[in-house]
């Protein structure tokens, strides 16, 4: 018999003496029966058959009630097995999140204790804002911090105890062995808190994956521990995670795409404004799109300035879309026809939200990252963690990187296409100087940004978000053709790439005021 159920009979029965024992003052008179409250026999079995069947019941149904006076408080399934350790105790599990490959740590991932299964993610983009209930009606609650540690305190206690780590779409549900009640459990197997590397494992956000000719992006994802099994065309739909299609190349490129793909086109919209075969939309059937640099602005993949791709992809924003950019992708910002985001052109680089002169200029490297608001502080602190030389508790070690300890980061190749953003609808991560400016001129651009959409309403009525990288993140000989992704991407992860795979997960999650610190999912159940 558990704990709470013990402690429940008991009060019962202590209830019933408290009557008997009045009785008795009141009558000077014995009974035989524990719950005789006077009167015949037939009575007294009645109550202790009431009182007995009241607590079967509520053992079955493994919901106890416990109280004093008019005050009760419920507890229902695994939450019954929650502990109370008195003054100065309790139980808790620890332990670090990892990506699907079990080696790199995350930050700000949710970590719960489940009390209801898990219900399905709906499909396509959603709206998705912190602070709202998840699914599960978590017992305990906690977030990853910088270094991917986390703490969950009033844990259940016992056998085969549920733990889940979810991030935006993003989840992945274990079992943890025991757990011993009043003391700390420290998890050491990162299988219990790692991200799933497949869809059989757990639930994994659908994402487009564009191909470009001055950009391997895609070279990050089999590295964080996406199972090749995962990757696949348009016509795979949401059998596979990852939907690759074929973006411009740079011209004399011997790079090959893997003929399944079909062309970007399928994914925004022909650039004569024509609709890909499956309809309008083909992008909103996707959670995040990653749109690597395709060498130029590419009319010819995506329509002159006013063409309706650009439309679309800004309804895609508005609708709770993510997008990845690096360099000339910015084309998606400047052009949109939303002139709180861009209504720029190319002779114009004024836009809603800043200035972007376009043109791929070269920016000076490194990049300094910002570290005066909560979550660029905690980049900054995690970059350092993963790249200190120093073996991480996954047993991993990522090279020592001096830059990095102090705040820079050196991409492939570095540029200065936005000059400079609106504070009040962007947030500026890593700034580095201007192209043509002395290094300490102080007139410097910004390089890595995010902006959340619509433009200009509160946090509460947004729901996209696009992050730009003003660099090239891959670069280096590795190539996403054909044979990607068990070939072509085989170097250890670099720092710009780290950066990238940062935003990745960070970009997931739900929308909040990017200012503040992150704050742990609300718990449901008691």
């Amino acid at each position: 018999m558990r704990l709470n159920e013990r402690m429940a009979l008991a009060r019962l029965q202590l209830g019933a003496l408290f009557a008997v024992s009045t009785h008795l003052a009141a009558c000077g008179s014995a009974a035989t029966n524990p719950y005789d409250f006077g009167g015949d026999g037939g009575a007294d079995a009645t109550i202790d058959a009431t009182v007995r069947a009241t607590v079967d019941a509520r053992r079955e149904a493994s919901t106890i009630s416990l109280g004093g006076g008019d005050s009760m408080t419920t507890c229902t399934g695994l939450a019954c097995a929650v502990t109370n350790c008195g003054a100065g105790r309790d139980t808790t599990v620890s332990g670090y999140v990892y990506a699907p490959n079990g080696l790199l740590p995350l930050y700000d991932v949710q970590v719960f204790v489940p009390n209801a299964p898990l219900d399905p993610f709906p499909v396509g983009v959603q709206c998705d804002h912190c602070g709202a209930p998840i699914s599960g009606a978590p017992i305990t609650t906690a977030l990853s911090d910088a270094t991917g540690h986390f703490t969950l305190t009033g844990v259940p206690s016992g056998s085969d105890i549920p733990i889940v780590v979810q991030l935006g779409k993003w989840r992945r549900k274990a079992t943890i062995a025991e757990v011993v009640p009043c003391t700390a459990n420290t998890l050491t197997d990162a299988n219990l808190t790692r991200l799933p590397r497949t869809q059989s494992e757990g639930s994994m956000p659908h994402i487009a994956l564009t191909t470009g000719g001055c950009d391997q992006m895609g070279c990050m994802l089999p590295k964080i521990g996406i199972d090749p099994s995962e990757f696949g065309a348009e016509s795979d739909g949401y059998s596979k995670a990852v939907n690759v299609y074929s973006g411009a190349v740079e011209v004399g490129a011997s790079t090959t795409a893997d003929p399944s793909w079909t062309s970007v086109t399928h994914l925004w919209g022909q650039p004569d404004g024509s609709l890909p075969s499956a309809g309008e939309g083909n992008i909103n059937n996707y959670d995040l799109a990653i749109l690597s640099c395709e060498c130029s602005e590419a009319p010819d993949t995506k329509g002159t300035v006013g063409a309706p791709t650009f439309a679309w992809m800004t309804d895609y924003l508005n609708a709770g879309g993510r997008i990845f950019t690096t360099d000339f992708q910015y084309t998606w910002y400047k052009f949109s026809p939303d002139p709180n985001l861009g209504g720029g052109s190319s002779s114009n680089p004024d836009i809603g939200i800043g200035m972007m002169k376009g043109g791929a200029s070269p920016g000076r490297s490194p990049f300094t990252l910002a570290t005066s608001f909560p979550k660029g502080a905690a980049l900054a602190a995690w970059l350092e963690n993963v790249y200190s030389g120093v073996p991480l508790p996954s047993g991993a070690t990522f090279r020592t990187d001096a830059g990095i300890e102090g705040g820079t980061v050196t991409p492939d190749s570095m540029f200065s296409n936005i000059q400079s953003l609106a504070a009040a609808s962007t947030i500026t991560w890593a700034t580095s100087p201007n192209f043509g400016t002395a290094p300490d001129s102080g007139l410097v651009g910004p390089r890595v940004f995010t902006v959340d959409t619509p433009v200009g309403q509160p946090v509460a009525k947004q729901c996209g978000r696009g992050v730009h990288l003003d660099m090239h993140v891959d670069e280096d000989g590795e190539e996403v053709e054909n044979g990607y992704p068990t070939s072509g991407c085989a170097k250890p992860l670099t720092p710009a790439e780290a950066v990238f795979a940062f935003f990745f997960f960070d970009v997931s999650s739900c929308i909040q005021d990017e200012m503040q610190a992150p704050q742990p999912p609300p718990s449901s159940a008691k």
